[in-house]
This record gives structure tokens, C-alpha cells and sequence, in this order.
């Protein structure tokens, strides 16, 4: 049942890309159901995740919210931090597009400090994007101008570290240095 439950999840995750979120849908539904006969829970909150993205792409916020705090429970449950950080993030875009801006900036002034202290820079981004879209909801355009642009600095010099490290390395080795 749970390779089963991991096929549905792949499959719904090819439809998301085809841009047929109901097809999507039944996919992962069928995912939910085979790894509930199972005790997978880190299996259970990835799946949850999925549907949370599904939902939302099917125009489903309720549901999306749901399953994005039903994977945070579970992660949480199992100790996961940085994964249960990503799935306060997922939370966010649904509550915004709610309208429940608390605690779409409560969730992710949870999120944000685990995700950058963990040094997963892509679910850090997410959760940035994440703030910028609430702050532009809530008519801040000026916040969000100054924090993105904050993001877009920092992020630009850890890659300049990063690309400076790796050239010179790359120009000793090659005899340059």
C-alpha cells in the first residue's frame, strides 16, 4: 500500500505539472487512502503537502489549508523541524488568499527563522515570496519592496561567496594561482 500510495503521489504530481489540478485531485486522494492503511507518517505529511498544493490548484483553499496544517501536525508529532517549517510556509498561501493575514504572518515568523538557521535557502525563498505576497494583500507595497529587495542582497552575496570560492579554487587548481 505505500508504494502504491508513492505512485499516486508522483502521478498527481505529473498532473500538477500538466496543469490538470482535478485529475490531480483524484490522484491524491487515492494516495491518502492507500497510506492510511500503512504507518508511514513521514510518507503521511509529504502526501498531506501534496494535497495541500493540489487543493490550492484546484481552487480549494479550505482544503488546502487543511491538509498543509495536517502535514504540520505530523511533522511536528515526529520531530522534523526544518520539514515541519515547510509546512507552516505551505499554511501561508492559503490563509492569504483567505484573507486571514495574522496568521499568515504568524506562521511564517515561525517558519522563516527555522528555515534560514536550517540552510535550506530554496524553502527560506518560498517562505520570503511567501511574506512578500502577504505584505502586497495587505497593502504594504513599500515593506514588501524594501524586505524583497533585502532577500535579493543577501541572496546575491552568499552566491558571490559561494562563485568567488569556487573560481578560486577552480583557478588554483588550473594554475592560474
Amino acid at each position: 500500500a505505500d508504494n502504491i500510495a508513492s505512485s499516486y503521489n508522483t502521478l498527481a504530481g505529473i498532473y500538477m505539472a500538466a496543469d490538470e489540478p482535478d485529475q490531480a485531485v483524484q490522484c491524491i486522494r487515492q494516495a491518502l487512502h492507500y497510506c492510511a492503511r500503512v504507518d508511514n507518517p513521514p510518507r503521511m505529511a509529504v502526501l498531506c503537502g501534496m494535497a495541500s498544493e493540489v487543493y490550492h490548484a484546484a481552487g480549494d483553499e479550505q482544503l488546502s489549508l487543511y491538509y498543509a496544517e495536517r502535514a504540520y501536525a505530523i511533522e511536528d508529532s515526529i520531530g522534523r523541524t526544518d520539514k515541519a517549517a515547510i509546512r507552516l510556509t505551505q499554511q501561508a498561501l492559503p490563509l492569504i488568499n483567505l484573507g486571514r493575514y495574522k496568521e499568515a504572518h504568524d506562521v511564517l515568523n515561525r517558519a522563516m527563522p527555522v528555515l534560514k538557521d536550517s540552510g535550506n535557502e530554496h524553502s527560506y525563498a518560498i517562505a520570503c515570496n511567501q511574506m512578500g505576497r502577504l505584505l502586497h494583500a495587505e497593502g504594504q507595497e513599500q515593506k514588501a519592496k524594501k524586505d524583497e529587495l533585502a532577500v535579493i542582497v543577501e541572496s546575491t552575496a552568499k552566491l558571490a561567496r559561494m562563485s568567488g570560492a569556487s573560481l578560486v579554487t577552480h583557478r588554483f587548481r588550473g594554475g592560474y594561482l
